[in-house]
């Protein structure tokens, strides 16, 4: 379509993702390349429509953005900005801890973020360290760039459903480091990734920039989660941090999810008292620059439809916002999905439909 791609990056899961050049605009942004096979199953299609939804909607400026679900052919991708710099894992490992007051304010900001995502009706389900970026630093000066946290499509498999960070003993082992940062209820093959699990991630985060160590660390993925689970992260105190901090730390990490937090935004809260902070208060953090501008373009708005049974429209679909109910030609996008209700019968005896998400600027 509209889109040269540039450079493939090796990640796990089904999606392809691709560093890509919008030829229209000439603007580089991070394409992911969806499973055509799994999108036909009508659970992870509509799970992908209300995350993409919801990411699309977020505004923090810690928080990549995501642009748009679109269509090419026989090709369903998402189109996200290219986030540059280095994980955090990776800074740990190399730098070490941060500061008590430093590591407060960074967490405070990651919080804020995956509170508004929870707002958004929708769970991140892959927060660690390899999910933060510090972009490259004006004048290469170490830790002073911003931190920005990858989120749906970019921070794992967004064919997931239920999400969880591993469907079999396979997809553990790769966790590799990232166990660290898994909820331990998790172990629990029925259940998903909720609020609470990425606050028990958050606290993890926290505990990770404290100690240069990332909690209950082991050299196997299982062993990691079986410590989380069965024995808890060291307990923190002085001199090491101040007893309040330690506190938080350990209650933000509950093993029992119904002892923590119970979203980030109660976290938040938490945390910024703790640090003496204002929530919502983070000058040091720039908002990141608007996508490409797409809309002109009507492939650059279109996402593909649910080719397979059942034919009934998810409600998503149908609901206000975002997303409305469209056909692949057109011209632009659609203020309000009613007017379109009226043609379903046409769409479906076309065994297609296709929903359009409206490019929202990232300032």
């Amino acid at each position: 379509g509209d889109y040269r791609l540039l450079e493939r990056h090796e990640r796990d899961g089904d999606q392809l993702v691709f560093t890509a050049r919008h030829e229209p605009s000439s603007r580089v942004v991070t394409l992911v390349l969806l499973n055509t096979k799994r999108c036909k199953r009508l659970d992870v299609w509509t799970e992908i429509i209300r995350l993409a939804t919801a990411a699309n909607a977020t505004t923090h400026p810690m928080l990549s953005r995501t642009w748009s679900l679109e269509q090419h052919g026989g090709s369903r991708f998402l189109v996200c900005e290219a986030v540059t710099g280095t994980s955090l894992a990776e800074e740990l490992a190399s730098l070490g801890p941060l500061p008590a007051a430093r590591a407060g304010v960074l967490v405070s900001q990651l919080a804020e973020a995956v509170a508004e995502i929870h707002a958004k009706g929708a769970v991140h389900g892959w927060l660690s360290l390899d999910a933060m970026r510090r972009e490259p630093p004006p004048g290469d000066v170490e830790r002073t760039g911003r931190v920005r946290l990858l989120q749906f499509p970019l921070a794992g498999d967004p064919h997931r459903v239920p999400l969880r960070p591993w469907s079999n003993d396979d997809e553990m082992r790769k966790l590799g480091r990232q166990a660290a940062f898994v909820a331990p209820e998790l172990l629990h093959p029925e259940l998903a990734c909720d609020r609470r699990a990425d606050v028990y991630s958050i606290g993890a985060i926290l505990y990770a920039l404290l100690t240069g160590t990332p909690p209950c660390l082991e050299g196997d993925p299982e062993k990691t989660l079986r410590k989380a689970a069965f024995e808890g992260p060291r307990p923190l105190g002085p001199p090491q941090v101040s007893p309040e901090l330690a506190a938080l730390v350990a209650y933000l990490m509950e093993r029992d999810p119904a002892k923590r937090y119970q979203d980030a935004g109660e976290a938040a809260s938490a945390i910024a008292t703790c640090f003496g902070l204002v929530r919502g208060a983070h000058p040091t953090i720039e908002p990141p620059p608007a996508g490409p501008p797409m809309q002109p373009s009507p492939s650059a708005l279109v996402a593909g439809a649910v080719a397979a049974r059942p034919t009934a429209v998810p409600e998503v679909l149908a609901t206000p916002g975002p997303l409305s109910v469209g056909s692949e030609k057109s011209a632009s996008p659609v203020a309000s999905p009613s007017p379109m209700v009226h043609d379903l019968p046409v769409m479906r005896a076309r065994r297609w439909r296709v929903v359009l998400l409206q490019v929202v600027g990232s300032g």
